[in-house]
């Protein structure tokens, strides 16, 4: 609420609307059918600057190579986790205790 605050409602749904086609675009080409949930977490807590330079290293690093989807997922989870950590973010899901 206090970014919304902060920056007005429309920038703020712009960045709304750029961080849904990041996610769909994570969703599409690395999800090995089990990071939906941390890549929703990822691009909710990391800011949108931040989100734009990490999925550029993504491509960057992915590109070129012949990898499976499952790599792929190893590599953008590991460069989404660098860009959270160095604003002092964990990136970390939380089991439900039975």
């Amino acid at each position: 609420m206090d970014r919304l605050i902060s920056i007005g409602t429309e920038r703020y749904h712009s960045e709304l609307k750029e961080k849904m086609q990041i996610l769909r675009y994570l969703l599409d080409n690395f999800n090995d059918g089990r990071r939906k949930s941390f890549f929703c977490m990822a691009v909710n807590l990391i800011e949108i600057e931040d989100l734009k330079s990490a999925v550029k290293e993504i491509e960057e690093e992915v590109s070129g190579k012949e990898l499976t989807v499952k790599g792929k997922a190893v590599i953008s989870v590991e460069i989404l986790k660098s860009a959270a950590a160095r604003k002092n973010i964990v990136l970390k899901l939380r089991k439900k205790e039975k």
